[in-house]
């Protein structure tokens, strides 16, 4: 359908469904042989529409923030195998990922580094150097670990080091004025922004909203 019609052709949406569509079939892409040149095609009710591929976008929580990503990278685009996501979520999906297991716990080596506080190229010359269960087994040593003395996340600012031991951990102050010891990746990834009492708040507004409808 022309551009013209949905007035849209300028937009980050319109230009993710036609750089969708270039990587599947214009072979003068750069990106063509990782994709159409692999069998990769988007399906029926996208490839002719925008309106159908924007509606499915709105409904899956599209935002400008977030990127196109196939659930199975060796499958096409299609409803059923895309989502959006964060850049960085995107990347440990990538199909070329090396993946390590240890202690039952499968992970890319961005995840590893995360989650242990290791600077990525560390963690990388660690395998190298020593082979995976010793290289996520060792403690860190205090100049390997992401230093995240100062910066805020969330509510919580974190003050210093405290441990290495099983992954960074860092003492942060919540705006609160409350203590908390929490690890880094966790304070990293978002999944903490405070010493609790963020959760306890949005508990208390869902209760009084919650009595307020049933007076």
């Amino acid at each position: 359908m022309p551009a013209k019609s949905h007035g849209e052709s300028k937009t980050r949406l319109y230009c993710a469904w036609q750089n969708m569509k270039a990587r599947c079939y214009r072979k003068s892409t750069r990106e063509y042989n990782n994709y159409g040149g692999r069998g990769i095609t988007v399906c029926d009710e996208w490839i002719h529409s925008y309106e159908n591929f924007k509606g499915w976008s709105i409904q899956n929580g599209y935002s400008d923030k977030l990127t196109l990503d196939r659930i199975d990278v060796n499958k096409g685009y299609s409803p059923d195998n895309c989502r959006w996501i964060t850049n960085k979520e995107q990347q440990n999906n990538k199909r070329d990922n090396v993946i390590y297991t240890f202690n039952g716990e499968t992970l890319t080596l961005a995840q590893w580094s995360e989650k242990l506080g290791i600077c990525y190229k560390t963690l990388q010359k660690r395998i190298r150097k020593w082979g995976v269960e010793k290289a996520l087994a060792t403690p860190l040593r205090t100049s390997q670990v992401i230093d995240l003395t100062g910066q805020k996340f969330g509510r919580l600012t974190v003050v210093s080091l405290v441990s290495t031991k099983g992954g960074a951990r860092f003492q942060c102050i919540c705006d609160c004025g409350n203590i908390t010891i929490q690890r880094g990746d966790s304070l990293r990834s978002g999944k903490v922004v405070s010493c609790g009492c963020y959760n306890r708040e949005q508990l208390k507004k869902y209760w009084e909203r919650k009595r307020c409808k049933c007076t």
